[in-house]
């Protein structure tokens, strides 16, 4: 029976391991759209947010079939218990890139770069993030969401000096106005992406030691 059990943990991890890579390649991908004004690969990101909706209710499905079976010891059940938890986080993730690609659809200035200031950073930190988050929790690797955690402190150091260049683009340009709200709004949702690859860690460090401890 145990061996059931390990059987569907370890579809589980496989689950998560789906969910992370769909959501990576989402960030990947609004990160091109935003470079190239790619239309049509933002409408892609669009569209495909809800294959990471129907991932979060798969894996919701099988950490419910987890819980009501009779093997689990405590270990097991905070990797269930964390898995529930962090599936929030994942679509949400999965939500702000979608939210970042609506952005791209919607600009008709094509004279203002989209790619300005940090955002490439902000968006290449936050793969980072949530790649290592993932392999954090499917290899069980409490130093490797300890990372994740002191990582997001970058992406917020990007996110206020993006505010501090944006405030200076509207000074010297004031017609770039809009583009500057919507540099914001993209800066934002990436601060946001990182805060939740940092919940993900926090929900690993708890799977792992049963003590669920808040990095900020």
């Amino acid at each position: 029976m145990r061996i059931g059990y390990d059987e569907q943990l370890k579809l589980l991890h496989a689950q998560i391991a789906a969910i992370g890579n769909n959501v990576i390649d989402a960030i990947k991908n609004v990160s091109v759209a935003l470079k190239e004004r790619d239309k049509k690969l933002a409408e892609t990101i669009v569209q495909n947010d809800g294959t990471i909706d129907q991932l979060e209710k798969t894996i919701e499905t099988q950490c419910l079939k987890l819980l009501l079976m009779e093997q689990p010891v405590a270990r097991d059940l905070r990797n269930v218990s964390s898995a529930l938890k962090m599936i929030t986080d994942f679509e949400r993730i999965g939500d702000f890139a979608s939210d970042i690609a609506e952005i791209v659809l919607e600009q008709e200035n094509d004279e203002v770069n989209l790619d300005y200031g940090y955002i490439s950073e902000m968006t290449n930190d936050c793969v980072g993030m949530v790649s290592d988050c993932v392999r954090a929790f499917i290899n069980q690797d409490y130093s490797l969401a300890e990372k994740v955690c002191k990582w997001d402190d970058k992406v917020d150091r990007s996110f206020h000096a993006m505010k501090l260049a944006l405030l200076s683009l509207i000074q010297h340009n004031p017609a770039a106005g809009d583009a500057a709200l919507d540099l914001m709004m993209v800066a934002k949702y990436l601060e946001r992406v990182g805060d939740h690859a940092t919940n993900i860690a926090e929900w690993t460090m708890y799977a792992i030691t049963g003590v669920h401890v808040k990095a900020n």
